[in-house]
């Protein structure tokens, strides 16, 4: 019952924020064509597609086609060494065509018809985020899967900005993304099919305002994160290939038993896929914790905190071979900070400790003595947590995260 309620509430929680309300009166939207694929340009010429992609071809079969004369067929690949997942990114600029369509406060969802050959197949759509104006699109946030009917499919995604604002800025969106699964092979008779018809965007009548999700839904005394928060899933990004599939979940059956969070009701799982190389030779994948969040988590902390004090998370191997994580901090003002290694082990949690004393010897924390006032200033500069991981060959391995915290 208690993990019903904590459902709930996430549900709530989220309505609230996607503005759901039986007594508001609906809000007029225009529809604006991104893409309906009528003409070579700009629709064609600008999409970014990737050398490793697979194929985009105009296509003019009617029975592909929701609308209009054309559509987009897509043949996804993806890289076969280095499995990385086939994107395609629609561009919500051009200086040449003379459009602007970045700041996605104006944009309540967008919408987009898919053609599937098979049901099951899984698109997954996600917003292409910047610092500013950046023709390569910039970070990929709010990524939502759709698992697809055979035949057409009408897609609804909903721009959610104090979602996004909780790592990038919602008026730098550089493009639209739809990602599809790696077809682990070269040739085009394996490849996914699909085709894409009316990408639009539903404009709002004025801008939207992102709430502050931490002031208004702050951290624990001395958490960083343990995955209670409804947004809290948002808050992590990965840079990987292929990329591993995310989600939080409450317990769970696992090789050896049942898995329960070692704090509250939920934790984190995460699939890392396999890839093509084992060990050293093995590209670096990325799990990023952002500034922002970072920040937060740290800025009361004094000089005698660090002294004694330690961050600390759990990880939990269901099954997999053993696997070791390197954490990286970076620093706010720029550069590397100081790196850890821990291995896991297969069917328990085992507790990643970090003293934070150590992390003085990498320039987050500084303490220097000012002459003129004759004290000591302590000061933070802790911007990333990044978690990495080799690429591995063989099968897939699952690992569960919980209670990134401080203990001081």
């Amino acid at each position: 019952m208690r993990k019903i309620k904590k459902v709930l509430c996430i549900l709530l929680a989220l309505l609230m924020l996607l503005g759901v309300s039986a007594c508001k009166t609906k809000e007029k939207l225009v529809e604006i064509v991104l893409a309906d694929f009528e003409n070579w340009a700009p629709d064609f010429q600008l999409l970014r597609v990737p050398s490793n992609f697979g194929r985009v071809t105009r296509n003019d079969d009617p029975a592909y086609v929701k609308s209009g004369s054309y559509s987009a067929k897509i043949e996804a690949l993806g890289g076969f060494s280095t499995k990385t997942e086939p994107t395609v990114m629609i561009p919500t600029n051009s200086g040449k065509f003379q459009f602007d369509y970045t700041d996605f406060r104006w944009y309540k969802s967008v919408k987009l018809s898919i053609y599937s050959e098979k049901a099951g197949a899984v698109v997954r759509v996600g917003l292409n985020a910047g610092d500013g104006i950046d023709i390569y699109g910039g970070d990929l946030v709010m990524k939502t899967a759709y698992t697809l009917e055979q035949g057409w499919n009408d897609i609804t995604y909903e721009v959610v900005p104090s979602l996004i604002e909780l790592t990038k800025r919602t008026r730098y969106i550089n493009g639209v993304s739809l990602c599809f699964d790696n077809a682990k092979s070269r040739d085009f008779e394996d490849a996914g099919v699909f085709y894409v018809d009316d990408v639009l965007l539903l404009k709002r009548s004025e801008p939207a305002e992102a709430e502050d999700l931490f002031a208004k839904n702050p951290l624990s005394p001395y958490e960083i994160c343990d995955f209670e928060k409804f947004y809290q899933p948002y808050l992590i990004r990965t840079s990987a290939e292929p990329q591993p599939d995310i989600s939080v979940t409450g317990a769970v059956e696992g090789v050896n038993g049942t898995i329960r969070p070692t704090s509250g009701n939920l934790m984190l799982r995460m699939l890392l896929k396999a890839g093509q190389t084992d060990g050293y030779d093995g590209r670096l994948n990325y799990i990023i914790f952002p500034s922002k969040l970072m920040e937060l988590a740290f800025k009361d902390l004094t000089y005698e905190d660090v002294q004694i004090g330690y961050l600390r998370f759990n990880i939990y191997s269901n099954g997999a071979s053993a696997t070791t994580f390197y954490t990286h901090f970076y620093k706010k003002s720029g550069g590397l900070g100081p790196g850890f290694d821990k291995a896991t082990i297969s069917g328990q949690w085992i507790t990643y400790s970090i003293a934070l004393k150590d992390l003085m010897a990498g320039g987050i924390f500084v303490r220097t003595y000012n002459e003129e006032t004759k004290q000591y200033v302590f000061t933070i500069d802790m911007g990333e947590l990044q978690i990495l991981y080799r690429e591995f060959a063989g099968t897939d391995r699952e690992f569960y995260f919980d209670n990134f915290r401080l203990e001081v």
